[in-house]
Formats: C-alpha cells, sequence, structure tokens
C-alpha cells in the first residue's frame, strides 16, 4: 500500500506567528502530533487491523530488500593502524583500486582509505572474516572481500572458490591505468608513441604477449617510417622480453638487433632501464660479438637497476611473497642445476641450511621438484 501525502496551504504571516507561538517545536511537527491524535480517536479494531497491515508490509519491503542487499567487506592497515568495515553495496576490484590509486597519489599526511567511501560501517575482524568466507564461498550476499596493507605495500582480494589472491599495491595502480587512462591503439597515433610503450609494458604484466607484439609491431614500422632509432631500440627490446617469455627462441635475433642499434648510437640507458625484465636475457646471451665495454656498461648498469627495482615487469598475478636474497641465489644455483652439496660449497651454508632453504623456496613457489621450480621461476621472471 502506497502513502498519500496530504499538502495544506497557509498564508506565511500565519506560518511566522504560529511559528512564534511555538519556538519548541516546528508547525509541522504540531500538525503531525494532531494527526496522530486524530488517528487514536478510530476504533481499536481498525487501528490494530491497519497497523498491523502496515507492519507486515514493512517486514516483507525489508525481507525484499534483504534478499538482494550486497556487502563488501574490507581490512585496511595503515601506519600500524587495522580497521575492519563494510559497505552496504557492491564495490568492484576496478573502484578499490582506483581509491588505492587516490590514496598512494595523495601528498604525505592523514589520509585515511576509509574517507574514500561514503558512510562505511565498522565491524570486528570475526565479522570480516566471515564475510571473506562466504565470498569464498561465492555467497550471494558479500559482492566483494578485500584485505589492503599500505604498510607492506600489498592488496589482498577474495575470488570465489579459490580463495584469497595478492598482488602488489603498485600493480594495481597500474591496473587502474591500464583500464581507465591507456590509449586506444585501434587508431595509431604518433603523438601517443610513449603511452602506447607503456601500455605494451601492461600488457606483458598482464601476459598478454601476442596483444603486446601487436601494439610493439606497430611501433616498430612507425619509427622505422619515420627514422627514430630511439624508439625503435627501446620497442626491440620489448619485443625480446615478449619472446624470451612467450619461450620463443627467436627472442635472440631481436636482442641482437637491438644491441646493433643501440652500439651504434651508443644508447646505454634504454637498456638498462628494463633491469629485471632485462636480466634473464642478458644472463643467456651469447655476447662475443658485443664489445666488451659496451656490454659491460648495460650488465652492470641493469644489474643495478634490478637492485632498485627487482619486480619490475614481473606478472601482475605472480607470488607476491618475497624471497630472500638468500632463496633468490639459491633459485638461480638450482636454474643452473646445482645440487644442495654444490650450493652448500659455493655458500658455505651446511646441508640442512641448505635443505631448509630450498624447502622454504619451494613453498613459496608452490612446486615439489627443482624442475616445476625452475619453470616457474622462469614463468614469474624471478631469474
Amino acid at each position: 500500500m502506497s502513502s498519500r501525502e496530504i499538502a495544506l496551504w497557509v498564508d506565511e504571516r500565519w506560518y511566522q506567528a504560529l511559528s512564534r507561538q511555538w519556538e519548541s517545536e516546528t508547525v509541522e511537527d504540531k500538525l503531525n502530533d494532531y494527526l496522530n491524535q486524530l488517528i487514536d480517536q478510530l476504533p481499536e479494531r481498525v487501528r490494530e487491523r491497519i497497523s498491523g497491515e502496515i507492519r507486515d508490509e514493512e517486514q516483507q519491503r525489508k525481507q525484499a530488500l534483504d534478499a538482494v542487499q550486497k556487502f563488501s567487506a574490507f581490512r585496511v592497515t595503515e601506519n600500524g593502524v587495522t580497521e575492519h568495515f563494510r559497505m552496504d553495496r557492491s564495490v568492484g576490484l576496478l573502484e578499490t583500486a582506483r581509491c588505492v590509486r587516490t590514496t598512494l597519489r595523495q601528498e604525505p599526511g592523514p589520509h585515511p582509505f576509509r574517507e574514500m567511501f561514503r558512510r562505511p560501517e565498522s565491524i570486528t575482524a570475526e565479522e570480516f572474516d566471515t564475510m571473506a568466507a562466504a565470498r569464498s564461498a561465492q555467497s550471494c550476499k558479500v559482492a566483494a572481500a578485500f584485505d589492503i596493507n599500505f604498510d607492506r605495500m600489498e592488496f589482498s582480494t577474495v575470488h570465489p572458490f579459490t580463495g584469497w589472491a595478492t598482488y602488489k599495491l603498485n600493480d594495481v595502480s597500474t591496473a587502474v591505468w591500464y583500464a581507465e587512462l591507456a590509449p586506444n591503439e585501434a587508431t595509431f597515433f604518433g603523438m601517443e608513441r610513449y603511452r602506447y610503450l607503456t601500455k605494451a609494458r601492461c600488457y606483458i604484466k598482464h601476459r598478454e604477449y601476442h596483444v603486446a607484439l601487436l601494439l610493439l609491431g606497430r611501433m616498430l614500422d612507425y619509427s622505422q617510417r619515420y627514422s627514430r632509432p630511439l624508439d625503435m631500440l627501446e620497442t626491440l627490446i620489448l619485443i625480446s622480453i615478449c619472446r624470451y617469455r612467450m619461450g620463443s627462441e627467436d627472442w635472440r635475433e631481436h636482442f641482437a638487433a637491438a644491441l646493433e642499434l643501440g652500439a651504434k648510437y651508443g644508447y646505454v640507458a634504454v637498456f638498462v632501464r628494463e633491469g629485471a625484465a632485462l636480466l634473464p636475457l642478458l644472463e643467456r646471451y651469447n655476447h662475443k660479438s658485443v664489445k666488451p665495454d659496451y656490454w659491460e656498461k648495460i650488465l652492470s648498469g641493469a644489474v643495478v637497476q634490478a637492485g632498485y627495482y627487482s619486480q619490475y615487469l614481473q606478472p601482475l598475478d605472480s607470488l607476491l611473497t618475497r624471497l630472500t636474497q638468500t632463496e633468490t641465489l639459491i633459485l638461480r644455483l638450482i636454474s643452473q642445476d646445482k645440487s644442495n652439496e654444490e650450493i652448500c660449497a659455493l655458500l658455505d651454508i651446511k646441508m640442512p641450511t641448505a635443505k631448509t632453504h630450498v624447502r622454504n623456496l619451494f613453498k613459496k613457489l608452490k612446486v615439489s621438484s627443482r624442475i616445476e621450480a625452475q619453470k616457474t621461476a622462469k614463468r614469474l621472471g624471478l631469474i
């Protein structure tokens, strides 16, 4: 049953006079009280019947609302403080990532992530865990559950059935740019070439290597047509990384072309900037045809860059749990088919220590053998 609105018109002078008369109440409140008095004068049987109908209708409305109501749960850690809250609506991954990006780009100072949302409702840690479990079980009531740790720069979300997946916050920020601000390459526009190269890197992070190669192919045509050697060099390097990660041996041909072009103009920085993404190629390339001093500049620069940005261009869905320096070194030795005895000798550690490191490494990589560890490390760009 719908409600009826009653409109009363009164001269403004009467209204002002009545308002002054009733300083503690408004005219509207007085009229509402009088209407309730009139309702109280109705027969008791009529009042009970109508009141019951209104209660039943309100209950039905609430049940209908609850049936379609969705919630989103958040656990947020900032500056050592963890809080839990929920939103009484579905909050998507992109919206949350956009809020993360906004928070990261703000000036230093108190900018609570919670303030990105309107009317958040505080919940307990136990309530958050319950909602996260419901999301994992694909409950229709819980649309999303997020665990965002700004101190550790981690972003976790629950996927139905598969559970938690964790990413780096900077990767999430990149995903927002990729989804909202990246240029559309359907109509290639030369003035957007540097944004195209950035988008190609996003494709690489998403493992969309074929799409990246299509875009890089257009960049290569453009740079050749307009004689832009630096753009061509950067494109060739990214093509080499793509082909290497796809497991294609022709990456060496593209990399050789990049080295030849780079040596012609003395370009070094463009190689160095690719740091951790380029190191696996540098380790496997036969550089006998490259001038030693030029190769040394590229290699040493890339190693330093990789030290600063070890996760650069690491696939978006790769493991987030950081390998220790010793685990990373052991992983490289395993990839060189070194035995535990050889690892002990090279690192000057005891056999139980080596086995513990290998066991922890396998656990983080979610593998059970050295061959699987090599394949996974290569796929994730860790070596």
